[in-house]
């Protein structure tokens, strides 16, 4: 069960430029068919990088962390959508995190809502923390 620290709410853009990126970069034009998108289902993972978001999310890390001494590393990630991403649509992204783990393991959170604050897709992100020395002490 998620009992997590909230991260923030962000507003987001499903944009088709950022999508063909995406692709590029996967090298993969794998689509969610089953979702009758164009969308790749990982495509909102592309959010996390936004700096406002990147800045909130990092922030959160440091009440955990000294990140001059660890580095997040990232271990997986898990997508569930309700509906598809419509392309050129605005969407609101709830972040959270759970605290540490005994193995400097977090979960981060994201729940998807339309503008009429109808669930779309929920992303779970897994990232470990490591000592920038190469040591957890």
């Amino acid at each position: 069960m998620h009992n997590g620290r909230e991260i923030g709410r962000f507003e987001v853009f499903a944009d088709p430029d950022a999508v063909r990126q995406l692709q590029g970069i996967t090298c993969t034009d794998t689509k969610a068919s089953i979702l009758d998108t164009s969308y790749p289902l990982t495509y909102p993972i592309c959010w996390l990088g936004k700096p406002e978001i990147k800045n909130a999310l990092m922030k959160s890390c440091s009440n955990y962390f000294d990140l001059t001494c660890y580095m997040p590393v990232h271990l997986g990630q898990s997508f569930e959508y309700c509906r598809p991403i419509v392309s050129g649509s605005y969407y609101q992204l709830d972040l959270s995190m759970d605290a540490p783990d005994s193995k400097n393991r977090i979960q981060v959170i994201g729940k998807i809502t339309d503008k009429h604050e109808n669930p779309t897709a929920t992303l779970e992100m897994d990232l470990v923390f490591i000592s920038a020395e190469g040591s957890d002490n």
